[in-house]
């Protein structure tokens, strides 16, 4: 029998809801989005030879209901495809007094500081150990966002100043093969914590190196039209052998022996205890740039296969008229696929 409501009434006194706790809705907020063209950061993230990567975080200004963001990328700045979901947001922050440059940056610096303003997640930041540093605790990318360079450093101690900002000090710099961008740091750089939950990575093909690629960090709940844009010119920072250490110029009879040390961006712990650097590379071969005297301009590029190069009296004469003092070099370690890894110009003694 069909029964109808307007013939019924309740008395019935509906609960207040003592003790439910409504939860707030996360809702599109006012992000941020990094890319980083820069060398992994442990070896678990190599993701074979077939493909680059760049790695990417978003973030926040200063809403904790950040929900995450949807990445997207597009090789004309017009159709855009998904490729990466970021769910934790990333601890960022400006730097307020630049990084200083630095001759040993293989070392923590008990004198050198970095003063930044965090925007977001400055609650993640807490002093550790230096064991702890070297471990992964409180790794973080130093990104120019006008040249897509990246610094990788870590540091100890950190310091709540009285206008707000963060003094971070005992820093170890240059980690991860970046020893080559310790130098030209400038104040309005990017400082962001780089936590595993917060990091993920994105395919690049070969062919998308060295070209501009545009991508768009959306706000979870978001309009795309709301979206942080970037460009970015990848050179395949991830593949790009480490720069060789140690070099030596050496007086040979007429000529002079060029050494170094090879380095590895990949597999270099000696697990297998014999000291031996794997080459990680389809051949071994160098690349040596002789600058002239004022370090300018080079005069002459040499070749190698192996760790070590003769820079011969003939040539000796043809750029210097005789052997100098010392010697202004760039080594660099040469990839199968993205040409010339990693180096800098050095002054070495002639011995």
């Amino acid at each position: 029998v069909a029964a109808r409501s307007a013939q019924y009434t309740s008395n019935v006194v509906a609960d207040g809801g003592l003790g439910f706790n409504p939860q707030e809705p996360r809702t599109s907020t006012a992000s941020r989005y990094f890319i980083l063209d820069m060398p992994y950061l442990r070896d678990g993230d190599n993701v074979g030879e077939t493909v680059s990567v760049v790695h990417d975080a978003g973030s926040h200004y200063s809403d904790s209901r950040w929900g995450g963001m949807v990445v997207y990328k597009s090789l004309d700045g017009s159709s855009y495809t998904n490729v990466s979901t970021l769910t934790s947001p990333a601890a960022w922050g400006i730097i307020v007094t630049a990084l200083p440059n630095t001759t040993e940056p293989f070392a923590f610096d008990a004198d050198a500081s970095l003063t930044v303003s965090m925007i977001s997640g400055s609650d993640d930041l807490s002093s550790c150990t230096r064991l702890e540093a070297l471990n992964g605790q409180n790794w973080a990318a130093v990104l120019n966002e006008g040249t897509g360079v990246v610094e990788i450093i870590c540091f100890s101690t950190v310091t709540l100043n009285l206008d707000g900002t963060y003094r971070l000090s005992d820093i170890r710099r240059g980690l991860r093969g970046t020893e080559v961008y310790t130098a030209g740091h400038v104040a309005g750089e990017v400082f962001i914590l780089l936590s595993e939950a917060a990091l993920d990575q994105v395919s690049m093909a070969y062919g998308d190196l060295n070209v501009d690629r545009y991508f768009l960090g959306v706000a979870s709940g978001g309009l795309l039209e709301a979206g942080d844009r970037k460009t970015i010119r990848s050179i395949g920072r991830d593949k790009k052998p480490w720069a060789p250490g140690n070099v030596t110029c050496n007086i040979s009879g007429p000529d002079i022996l060029i050494g170094y040390d090879r380095r590895t961006r990949f597999g270099g712990d000696m697990i297998d205890g014999t000291g031996i650097v794997p080459v990680f590379e389809v051949t071994e071969s160098y690349s040596i740039d002789i600058y002239n005297a004022l370090g300018t301009v080079v005069l002459r590029t040499l070749t190698s296969a192996t760790e070590s190069v003769t820079y011969t009296a003939a040539n000796i004469t043809t750029d210097f008229g005789g052997i100098p003092a010392s010697l202004n070099v760039a080594v660099y370690q040469i990839s199968a696929t993205v040409g010339r890894g990693f180096g800098a110009m050095q002054n070495i003694l002639v011995t």
